[in-house]
């Protein structure tokens, strides 16, 4: 038997396996096929190869999400909010009396009402980043 057909033969043995193998007859003789046409039956019969392209489309879109992290990033954020009342900061009204050497006077302060908060509160904010330098490690 030549080089060639025990390669052959492995490959065919390899692939089909010993209980499956249709192509190698069993009296002892070994049918000689080329070495495209083993290649090609192992090919047809690797169960693993599905897995590797799946494997393969898997890996492409962890690199293109790892990408994404060098392109400009935009935030939109809103809110509402509304209280039962508004929010009120109530100055009483006071009277300050200056000491006689600067003049004996009296300073009178109003009462003083301040809206510090309305009822009513809309919020609204946008944010966008894009990192432009990462110290040399962009691919």
């Amino acid at each position: 038997m030549s080089l060639l057909g025990k390669i052959n033969f492995f490959l065919l043995t390899l692939v089909a396996g010993p209980a499956q193998s249709r192509d190698v007859p069993t009296n002892g003789d070994i049918q000689k096929t080329g070495l495209e046409a083993c290649l090609e039956q192992a090919f047809e019969n690797n169960h693993r190869r599905p897995a590797s392209k799946f494997a393969l489309e898997m890996a492409q879109a962890q690199h293109r999400q790892a990408l994404a992290g060098y392109w400009p990033q935009v935030t939109a954020q809103g809110g509402y909010s509304r209280m039962d009342e508004t929010v009120n900061f109530d100055y009483p009204a006071t009277t300050m009396a200056l000491p006689a050497e600067m003049g004996g006077i009296s300073i009178v302060t109003p009462e003083q009402k301040i809206e510090i908060l309305n009822e009513k509160s809309y919020t609204a904010t946008i944010e966008a980043t894009w990192l432009l330098y990462d110290g040399g490690m962009r691919p």
